[in-house]
């Protein structure tokens, strides 16, 4: 492979639907922010650059959003599943398990403040969320097909 041909290397900072769909998924699947996420998957652009596209383009700020509220879900999973380890115990331990219980209700109580904070409802709506998601991700990807028709 020559100079020229050679991949220019760094990051990806095109934006697409497909780069669009990677980042909404990585958001609903893990409970890091969008740096960690950046730092984990090399396919992702770098954070400074998803922040960028959130101001950009409007339709990738209301996935986006709608990939948060989803992860708030899994947020509060974790506190349960903190908050039931069984591991030997001693202060240390239990202070930073604390810590992480309420790091994760107040980012869950943020995020979807009807349902994981001080007035919280009785039910969750993690299917009608994912739903709007699914939905606005089918929408915006045939409005692109469209343009680009």
């Amino acid at each position: 492979m020559t100079d020229k041909q050679k991949h220019p290397g760094g990051r990806p900072t095109d934006y697409s639907p497909e780069m669009v769909e990677k980042i909404c998924q990585a958001i609903i699947c893990y409970s890091m922010g969008i740096r960690k996420l950046c730092e984990k998957f090399d396919y992702l652009p770098g954070h400074t650059t998803i922040r960028m596209w959130l101001g950009k383009y409007p339709e990738f700020r209301n996935l986006y959003l709608q990939a948060k509220r989803i992860q708030a879900d899994l947020l509060f999973d974790e506190t349960i599943d903190i908050a039931d380890d069984d591991e030997e115990d001693n202060l240390i331990k239990i202070n930073r398990a604390k810590l992480k219980i309420d790091t994760r209700k107040h980012k869950a109580a943020r995020l979807l403040p009807d349902e994981y904070g001080e007035g919280k409802r009785e039910t969750k709506s993690d299917d009608t969320a994912k739903e709007l998601l699914i939905a606005a991700m089918k929408e915006w990807s045939l409005k692109r097909m469209q343009e680009n028709a």
